[in-house]
């Protein structure tokens, strides 16, 4: 049951379950064990029914900590033992100092992050007080709260609600989703559209034009990255396989340069925890959702015997037999496009 409602966002949070667990066998760490994995799991699941469900990103603690390890945040472990040398160490807010002492301070142990974790629009830290002797803990994410809350602020008025919910379609989405899953493992192959023709695999359009169309949809079939962006609609309530859009993935201008001035020139379809769908690198395959990439530039190319190479000097030009070297300058920059959707998910599709 959603435990409060505010304008812009939801909060959830499991109902407390408080029980005596006791080991057959009499080794009292089983049961220290069992509590901290119960209570990890029902964390989880305090996002996982928003997400599951409704398809609503949404945060826990225990969905922030593992965020957090992902992205290379180091975790700590907090008790009286070293609680000196680590507080002075957190970059989190001075609430969420004030309750590790006061928890420390009363014989508990924290597992928290080093730094505030970024997920969607949610910046905030997820923490886990626990009791050394038995094994329960508390759940907490930055404010206090205890449960889960949506990472992206919901929309205020009831009409944009409705709108939102009416694009749900999941007979539709789960026709692409599951044409998708069954290519997992095919080559990916540049400018290849169909991975039952002779070119043997498919491409990121490909794979999106392909899935789409055997669920009835023509907005975005037969054509590349940047016809299918200009073809969908943006939304920042993203539901699963609506599509992400990435910039400067290959050096499209042929300039000898990938950045961001590439424009448009990878997709993938949404999925929950934050991956994506794609045909990427070497095959079709879930991968994490990354929002920043290196810039590159051609320092070098081969050609097969016969072809004579291009002088880079003057532009990367695309000749079949030869193979552009392409290391980071060391830059990065921002390469994620957004979320966008099928105009087909705002018509009548859903009732045929």
């Amino acid at each position: 049951m959603p435990y409060k409602v505010i304008e812009g966002a939801m909060g959830i949070d499991a109902r407390r379950n408080v029980y005596m667990a006791f080991p057959i066998d009499g080794n009292q760490q089983r049961t220290k064990d069992f509590m901290v994995v119960s209570g990890i799991g029902r964390s989880l699941w305090e996002d996982l029914i928003l997400e599951s469900f409704f398809n609503i990103p949404s945060v826990s603690a225990a969905r922030l900590l593992k965020t957090a390890n992902q992205q290379g945040i180091p975790l700590y472990t907090i008790d009286k033992n070293n609680i000196n040398l680590v507080l002075p160490q957190l970059q989190v807010s001075s609430e969420v100092i004030a309750d590790i002492q006061n928890a420390v301070n009363a014989g508990k142990k924290i597992i928290i992050s080093k730094t505030n974790v970024q997920y969607n629009d949610w910046n905030g830290v997820g923490y886990i007080v626990i009791d050394p002797v038995n094994g329960g803990g508390a759940y907490k994410i930055s404010g206090g709260l205890a449960g889960a809350v949506t990472s992206k602020p919901l929309p205020e008025s009831q009409r944009e609600l409705e709108v939102l919910y009416r694009r749900l379609c999941m007979q539709k989405r789960d026709i692409i989703l599951a044409t998708a899953k069954s290519l997992i493992g095919t080559t990916y192959v540049f400018g290849c559209k169909d991975s039952k023709s002779k070119c043997g695999g498919i491409d990121c359009s490909g794979l999106i034009s392909y899935c789409y169309s055997k669920a009835g949809f023509k907005s975005v079939v037969g054509t590349n990255a940047q016809g299918q962006y200009d073809a969908t609609k943006p939304t920042d309530y993203p539901f699963i396989v609506d599509l992400v859009f990435f910039i400067g993935t290959y050096d499209k201008t042929r300039n000898c340069i990938i950045d961001e001035k590439d424009g448009i020139t990878h997709v993938g379809m949404a999925l929950k925890n934050q991956q994506i769908l794609a045909a990427q690198s070497n095959k079709v395959d879930i991968y994490p959702l990354k929002l920043t990439t290196d810039e590159k530039k051609a320092t070098g190319v081969t050609c097969d015997e016969g072809i004579t190479p291009p002088d880079i000097s003057k532009g990367c030009p695309l000749i079949k037999g030869c193979k552009y070297t392409y290391p980071s300058t060391g830059r990065t920059f921002s390469y994620f496009a957004g979320y966008r959707y099928a105009p087909e998910f705002d018509s009548d599709v859903c009732k045929k």
